[in-house]
């Protein structure tokens, strides 16, 4: 059977990191809003408590809180797919001594709204966890988090935040050399209802949808 998935890629927030004593978090707009659609499928991501380009350090929370809008005129999956950078660098234990170099990810999401047990989703939660990969990609290692919405968005519908913060690992001073740039995109998808089967449980609905438009 040939599917006629309707879909879009939204390259959303392309966030780069200038690492060294102190850390400036940047996020360019323009380079980010890459969008491609195939029919009446279209979603937007917002942030409204991200500040322009904090400046951080290693161990330090920010405020960063993703959501997205179901902005067409169909209804559709919507998923958020989280890259997270890693490096090869010394970090800061919990009882404060130096632990010894090792592959990290450089950041973490504080406390992610995301459904524990795919099989419960009734004990809490908003999003599942529908797939993790490892990839290199220009050069850099990421881990990938692709997380779907716990529900079928209507047009004009908001999800939840994935999450309302990430957290600066702790890197030891010295390990990323000033002016490094570091990339930690965040990518919104969208598949039209339509071709995924409502017979099978929510989560299959969602790897199905993701699949089909991964197949494309």
């Amino acid at each position: 059977m040939k599917y006629r998935v309707w879909l879009i890629l939204a390259m959303a927030l392309l966030v780069g990191l200038i690492v060294g004593v102190a850390w400036a978090l940047l996020n360019d707009n323009d380079d980010a809003s890459n969008v491609f659609t195939v029919g009446n499928v279209d979603v937007s991501l917002h942030e409204p408590k991200w500040e322009n380009k904090p400046v951080t350090y290693p161990g330090r929370v920010i405020d960063k809180d993703p959501y997205l809008t179901n902005e067409g005129e169909s209804d559709a999956y919507v998923f958020l797919e989280v890259r997270i950078p890693h490096a090869t660098v010394k970090t800061i234990g919990s009882n404060g001594l130096d632990v010894p170099a090792a592959d990290v990810e450089l950041f973490s999401l504080v406390a992610p709204n995301v459904i524990a047990d795919k099989d419960h989703p009734e004990d809490g939660g908003d999003w599942y966890l529908v797939k993790k990969t490892v990839a290199t990609i220009d050069g850099q290692k990421y881990t990938s988090y692709l997380y779907g919405y716990k529900e079928i968005t209507h047009s004009n519908d908001d999800t939840t935040r994935l999450f309302e913060q990430v957290k600066c690992a702790q890197v030891v001073e010295g390990e990323i050399p000033m002016g490094t740039i570091i990339k930690m995109p965040l990518i919104a998808y969208a598949v039209q209802v339509d071709n995924v089967s409502q017979t099978i449980s929510f989560f299959e609905q969602l790897e199905a949808a993701y699949a089909l438009f991964s197949g494309v």
